[in-house]
């Protein structure tokens, strides 16, 4: 889903201030990550661990959060492209999803980037809100990041272990 950056006033918010995640909202990212993200097959089983919440590579991707601490995003900037992506995301509320576009919006615009991409299942409540404002929804398959594991074994860090759960004739891992 591609919006154009500079389109903040569609989302009918005036001037939001997202910041990077500290370790004290932690709590509160679990708690709106359990409730948007975890929800769906092949989610990683999170806590508030810092370390399970900094990026690796923290040049090319960010924790944000909504000031008030009632949504966040995790947010990649491609280096050679002119978009901010967002990869997961949770909102406490309507206009917290509100405020969290609205956002996203202004920082992608504030890194001069033309579009924000939201990388996110179709029915999460912030794609249904920028569809709602009028954003451009493509597809495509090749960029969706499907991917097969044969052997997850040595890609699993320590103290994580697989749960194999059959739904629906298809066999899911967490």
């Amino acid at each position: 889903m591609r919006v154009a950056a500079g389109a903040q006033a569609a989302t009918g918010v005036g001037e939001v201030t997202l910041r990077a995640a500290k370790d004290d909202d932690l709590t509160v990212l679990l708690r709106l990550y359990d409730r948007h993200a975890a929800v769906y097959p092949c989610a990683v089983a999170r806590t508030a661990e810092p370390w399970l919440w900094r990026p690796r590579n923290d040049q090319d991707h960010v924790v944000l959060v909504l000031s008030d601490r009632e949504g966040y995003a995790f947010v990649a900037l491609p280096p050679a492209e002119d978009r901010l992506v967002v990869q997961e995301a949770g909102a406490e509320d309507p206009n917290a999803c509100r405020r969290l576009l609205g956002g996203l919006l202004q920082e992608a615009t504030r890194r001069g980037t033309a579009h924000l991409t939201l990388s996110l299942p179709p029915d999460h409540p912030l794609v249904r809100l920028a569809l709602a404002k009028g954003a451009e929804q493509r597809y495509d398959a090749a960029s969706a990041g499907m991917a097969v594991v044969t052997n997850r074994a040595p890609l699993l860090p320590e103290g994580y272990q697989v749960e194999d759960r059959q739904v629906g004739g298809l066999v899911l891992l967490y």
